[in-house]
Parts: C-alpha cells; structure tokens; sequence
C-alpha cells in the first residue's frame, strides 16, 4: 500500500505497471528462448478421425466397464480349428455377434431424446497396422458361422493391405470392437463412434502367466446401464470360455 499512498484513485493497468514493470521483456526473454519448433499439417485422414470422434463425444455419456479371463485354455480349444490358425479375435467376433441378437440397445443410438435402432448388426472392426486406421466393416455378422465370418475378416484384411478397400467395405457399421491384445496392452478406454451407443476393447498380455484377456465395454449411458453392461459383459465372457461350444463348431 505505501507504494501507492500519495496516487489517488489507481488503475487496474496502473497498478500492473507499476509492480509488474519487466512483466513484457520476460515474456519475450521466455519466448525466444523455447526450442523451434516444427509444424506438421494433420493429414485428411486424421481431420477426419477428430471430427467423427468429436462429434460422437458432443452427443454421449460415455461409461465403461472390464472383465477379464485367462485365454490360454480357450487358445488351447481353439488350435483343434486348423482353419482358424490360432487366431481368437474371430472367435470372440462370432460369440459377440450372436450375442447382440438378444440385445438390440446395443447396436442403436441417442439422439433427441430418442433411441434409434439399427435393423442390422455390421461389427466394425478398428484396424490400424500399416495402412493407417480404418474401420472394416463385416455386414450381417450375425448371420455368419465362424468360419463364414473368419473367411470374410481375412478378405477384408487382404483389401486393407491392398488398398482396394472401397466405401462399402468401411461404411455402415453398427457397433465397433477394437483390439490391442497383440500389443501386450491389458485395459483402454476406446473412443465411440458416431452413432453408435457400444463399443468392445480387447485387451491382453501375452508376458503374464495364463495370457489374461480383458473384455472392455465403452457405451452411451442416455441408453444403456451399469448393470446392462455387467450383465452383458459377464454373459460374453461366458460364452466365450465355453469350450463345448467350441467342440461344436469344430464338429460342424
């Protein structure tokens, strides 16, 4: 206060001035003495990617819920399909598919206050190797066996390395699953797509003992519930270690 005893009525600005006098030449001291730096326009692809995400993220309430299983048993069920060449992500798809049949708030969104419902169910499957990320699109799941849909998955790989995806092939989809189980990565949170009230992460670590697996639901809750989610959770996770089931595919 003594600096001010004799200045009358003071500024905001005045006051500023008068403790803070050097304020602007450290400014400009820490400007010129951050590291340059480089500046890279973001490709279409990922202008994009933001915007859909972006737009899925204005419209949602966004929750999520894990289980998690040791695979190793399921893996050793599964090398009996000598067609399937160890691979479970189809597996998993298969089960997923037939499952969502039994729950259609799964594959609908919000939106003014009402749910919209899909009349189909076209998995989505988040890729992203070396070919930048896509969403692949495998229509009527439901409708395919596991090997229908195996067959179908590896052709649409086989269009993603090629680049003869055409907009058919990535478009339409009704709910999403993304996997990072062959990263060695256990639990994300994934991002919905527009659209679309679920989406299925699949996590996993082959370094640990038994090859744990998680089972990662991110959903709108302006259409489903906890509870929905743990129960539909916990039913595909079931399902999926059935290893009768897997027999019965085998046999058929």
């Amino acid at each position: 206060p003594a600096v001010f005893a004799d200045q009358g009525l003071l500024t905001l600005n005045a006051i500023t001035q008068k403790l803070f006098p050097k304020k602007e030449k450290i400014v400009k001291d820490f400007i010129s003495n951050v590291p340059h730096q480089r500046i890279e326009k973001l490709s279409h692809r990922k202008t994009c990617e933001i915007k859909s995400l972006h737009d899925a993220k204005a419209h949602t309430l966004s929750s999520s819920l894990t289980v998690e299983f040791d695979s190793d048993p399921l893996r050793h069920e599964l090398k009996k399909l000598k067609w399937l060449n160890g691979q479970i992500l189809p597996y998993i798809l298969h089960v997923f598919s037939q499952l969502l049949k039994n729950h259609p708030k799964f594959t609908a969104f919000y939106a003014d206050g009402f749910i919209n419902y899909y009349d189909h169910i076209h998995l989505g499957i988040a890729v992203d190797i070396d070919k930048g990320l896509k969403v692949l699109v495998l229509p009527d799941a439901n409708f395919l066996s596991l090997f229908e849909l195996s067959m179908l998955f590896i052709e649409s790989i086989g269009r993603y390395y090629d680049d003869t995806l055409e907009e058919k092939h990535v478009t339409g989809s009704t709910v999403t699953i993304t996997d990072l189980s062959s990263h060695n990565i256990m639990y994300f949170h994934p991002l919905l797509n527009k659209k679309q009230s679920v989406i299925l992460g699949i996590g996993g670590d082959n370094k640990q003992t038994g090859y744990p697996m998680s089972l990662t639901i991110v959903f709108d809750h302006q259409i489903l519930s906890g509870k929905e989610i743990a129960l539909f959770l916990n039913e595909l996770k079931e399902k999926i270690l059935d290893f009768k089931n897997v027999t019965n595919v085998n046999n058929n």
